[in-house]
């Protein structure tokens, strides 16, 4: 699976936003990008372009333009992951580079975020010891509450859930026999 691209269009993109974030952009095999680039003589940006660019100094005479070719259209190979699998079989049946935008956005948007869903009435039930005006804003909350599937776990939330796996190591290892070798008394 290849994807054409434009020299100038591919020069410009990866100016602006790095050869990384372009091949993923396009879902792009990163690599294959960057030896195209090579091949066709396509100059990439250094660090110090970068580093000046995100914090707004100066990058004049950091860039490079874009030298003469015959070469009009440039075919770089698509990356083929079975996590991306949805998004490549989507921008086959696409033509143009501005589908390829739109779905992409409306991929990650949905895979992004999902809503929390919860039982309602289980909730009041187990904050019954609550005021209502209490477990209605509680409730109010957890209906806006969204869970981002790419966000890593809070460092207390990880360490309370290593603190769970440990537990259960614990209450399994004591409630074997007491000969039995991996026998441990629970201390926690």
């Amino acid at each position: 699976m290849m994807m054409k691209f434009s020299r100038e269009q591919l020069y410009q993109e990866i100016w602006e936003i790095s050869a990384k974030q372009v091949a993923n952009k396009y879902g792009l095999n990163y690599p294959a990008l960057l030896k195209k680039c090579k091949e066709h003589s396509i100059p990439l940006p250094n660090g110090r372009y970068w580093y000046n660019k995100n914090n707004g100094l100066d990058i004049q005479g950091l860039t490079v333009a874009l030298p003469s070719s015959n070469v009009k259209e440039i075919e770089v190979e698509k990356q083929t992951v079975k996590s991306k699998k949805e998004k490549v079989t989507l921008r086959e049946n696409l033509s143009t580079h501005e589908e390829v935008k739109e779905v992409d956005a409306v991929s990650s948007i949905e895979q992004s975020s999902v809503k929390f869903s919860f039982d309602v009435d289980g909730v009041r039930s187990s904050l019954d010891y609550l005021e209502n005006e209490k477990i209605e804003t509680i409730i109010s909350v957890l209906s806006t509450f969204e869970v981002k599937e790419n966000k890593r776990l809070h460092k207390k939330v990880s360490s309370y859930k290593e603190s769970v796996v440990k537990w259960n190591k614990r209450v399994k290892a004591a409630e074997r026999n007491y000969y039995d070798s991996r026998y441990q008394r629970n201390t926690l």
